[in-house]
């Protein structure tokens, strides 16, 4: 099945399905239809790392699906809780250290970004991201979340984007070295055009508006996923009518 991942930008892209491993397929099943507490109770039961790391990524996108500034902080001390058990057993594990990543990450857009910022999150999102590049170095999650950092810095983060060594080519080249890595991800493709759109919604028009007819026509795989294959459809259409601020201003409602 796609997997997903998340970041700054558009962390609420990133969270939304889950990679296959050793996962009870009753936990995935639950997953897939947005039964996330249900999640929980099986990798609960079963005390794996794998298990543990699916039910973080369930809770994650309980909190933070449809707008991360406004997560639960409740439900993300729960799904911290699970990445800390599954990285308990297995320090290494790559979707546990994936997620513990995002949550850091969405802790960095509730806090916005002058508070953020002095308390170090984006910082941290990013090292924590830099440790997973140089342990699977042909994560495309990782590459995609990683890319849209350092966009949405470039894009929202004013002078800070120098201080934190973002630009919008570390961004764009990493989405599409992600894209080589999981070209079967169309989520990774979404939250590229919409990292586009929010950098520079004039510019970047021909490429987004591919990226989006892509997404567009996707089948979705899970009751999550069917979200943003819907936000896909929606920026399509404001594209194809030449109201490029509307769908900038679809993005950014998401945030």
């Amino acid at each position: 099945m796609r997997s997903l991942i998340i970041s700054g930008l558009c962390l609420n892209v990133f969270i939304t399905s889950a990679a296959t491993a050793e996962l009870n397929p009753r936990a995935l099943q639950l997953f897939n239809n947005g039964d996330y507490r249900g999640v929980v109770s099986i990798a609960n039961s079963r005390n794996d790392a794998d298990n543990y790391a699916l039910a973080a990524r369930a809770l994650v996108t309980e909190a933070s699906i449809y707008r991360p500034s406004q997560a639960s902080d409740k439900t993300l001390n729960e799904a911290q809780s699970l990445v800390n058990k599954a990285l308990k057993i297995n320090k290494t594990h790559k979707e546990a250290l994936l997620i513990d990543a995002i949550i850091t990450l969405i802790k960095a857009r509730k806090a916005g970004k002058i508070k953020g910022f002095a308390a170090g999150l984006p910082q941290l999102g990013k090292l924590k991201l830099d440790n997973i590049i140089s342990l699977y170095p042909n994560y495309g999650e990782a590459w995609a979340l990683r890319a849209a950092w350092h966009m949405e810095a470039v894009s929202t983060g004013g002078n800070s984007a120098a201080i934190l060594g973002a630009s919008a080519d570390s961004g764009i080249n990493e989405y599409k070295k992600a894209m080589l890595l999981d070209n079967d991800n169309v989520m990774i493709k979404f939250a590229f055009a919409s990292s586009l759109i929010m950098l520079d919604r004039n510019s970047y028009e021909n490429a987004y508006s591919k990226l989006l007819a892509i997404c567009a026509t996707a089948k979705p795989s899970s009751k999550s996923e069917q979200v943003f294959v819907t936000r896909a459809k929606e920026l399509k259409a404001s594209v194809d009518k030449g109201d490029i601020d509307g769908a900038y201003n679809k993005v950014k409602s998401w945030l």
